[in-house]
């Protein structure tokens, strides 16, 4: 069995690309007779599904880190899109659209809206895009998902 942090890495491997979608319905209710590839690849679809619900509100604020995005291409990726994150999930108005979910929830529903949004502006940065993902969830979020029991129970 994989361990959380290897799991998260292929699980936004999955996140961002689109010829993963094919492979089974979203269906975010596992039975557990399913593998762990394919439990993973649930993962996936749900934070994909989860992340695609943002309204004209969530994509105003996106637009507003469009000129930021370049920052991404040097090496402090991560730091940027960690600063991203943090900027989306403290603004008032996104707040409102996350009332009902837990600060963590709220965090990664942020992550994974962003890296969505970003994968589609400038899909050139896709592999710093991923590592700065893994690497936000991983150091920011990976307790929270331990505490739950592991990805499959948080969603």
């Amino acid at each position: 069995m994989r361990d959380l942090w290897e799991q998260t890495e292929i699980i936004i491997e999955h996140l961002l690309d689109q010829d993963s979608w094919g492979l089974l319905e979203t269906d975010c209710n596992s039975p557990d007779t399913i593998s762990e590839d394919e439990k993973i690849l649930k993962v996936a679809q749900c934070l994909r599904a989860f992340g695609d619900q943002y309204n004209d509100t969530i994509q105003k604020a996106m637009k507003e880190f469009k000129p930021t995005l370049p920052e991404l291409v040097n090496n402090q990726a991560s730091e940027g899109f960690s600063r991203m994150v943090t900027e989306l999930s403290n603004n008032h108005v996104l707040c409102t659209h996350a009332e009902q979910l837990g600060p963590e929830m709220n965090m990664l529903r942020t992550t994974v809206i962003l890296g969505v949004y970003i994968s589609k502006e400038m899909p050139e940065l896709l592999p710093r895009l991923k590592d700065a993902m893994v690497n936000y969830i991983n150091t920011n979020l990976l307790p929270w998902i331990r505490r739950s029991g592991g990805w499959e129970n948080i969603l």
